[in-house]
């Protein structure tokens, strides 16, 4: 339970029309007040997919193949730094909520620390422009583009990934019929955490990657349907 007591007030006893730092002012939401799905979710994304009937699943699932975000173009694989396999040795260790330009990322199995000229590596063989990436947890998709016409390198994605998750939401995106007040309060206590009393990032407000909870430290990418990527990651230590 997130002990913060900002975080509390807001959550437990929501004053009326009360919106988060950072969010759009002109959507007056709250626990009382909530907004319908947001159209720009990934069709097959559910805070609790148990929870979900079956035609509803299925509706989204439907609704998940009429709109494809990204069709494989070709056989190719991906570089062992971020092929994850389910191993028990990762390929790496990465916490997402961290800039990678500023912190040592680890990569366990090369035996030796990282360099910029692993960074500069091509995320795939052969070469793709994008990848398509998505998490259980995430309600968009994480689309990664090449910065140079060599291709997508491993730098591309973990900078990309990041920038996008560090992206704001809007009042919509947390105050929805979609997620429970539970939900709501495992969003807020990560956001909580990640700010550790910095002003600015509070200012902010909540951001996509809070969406993650703690479940921040990626591991890798998973081969998934339709040429995509599973993004996989564990819980840091709050």
């Amino acid at each position: 339970m997130c002990r913060s007591p900002k975080s509390s007030r807001r959550l437990k006893i929501p004053p009326s029309g009360f919106r988060y730092p950072g969010l759009y002012r002109h959507l007056e939401l709250d626990c009382f007040r909530l907004a319908a799905r947001p159209a720009d979710w990934r069709p097959d994304y559910s805070p609790r997919p148990s929870a979900c009937g079956l035609s509803r699943r299925l509706t989204r699932i439907r609704a998940a193949i009429d709109s494809k975000p990204f069709s494989s173009r070709g056989n190719y694989t991906l570089n062992p730094f971020l092929l994850y396999t389910g191993s028990d040795t990762y390929p790496i260790s990465y916490d997402l909520r961290q800039e990678p330009e500023v912190i040592d990322i680890a990569f366990p199995n090369l035996g030796r620390p990282s360099n910029s000229l692993d960074f500069c590596q091509l995320a795939t063989t052969p070469p793709v422009d994008e990848l398509c990436l998505w998490h259980p947890r995430l309600p968009w998709y994480v689309h990664i583009q090449a910065s140079h016409s060599n291709g997508v390198t491993i730098q591309d994605v973990l900078c990309q990934l990041h920038d996008q998750l560090m992206e704001g939401i809007c009042a919509s995106h947390f105050w929805n019929t979609e997620l429970s007040a539970r939900d709501r309060e495992e969003i807020d206590c990560a956001f909580a955490h990640r700010c550790e009393g910095n002003q600015q990032r509070w200012e902010r407000g909540v951001v996509k990657m809070d969406f993650l909870r703690f479940d921040c430290v990626f591991l890798g990418l998973a081969k998934s349907k339709d040429g995509m990527w599973e993004i996989k990651t564990q819980a840091a230590i709050p």
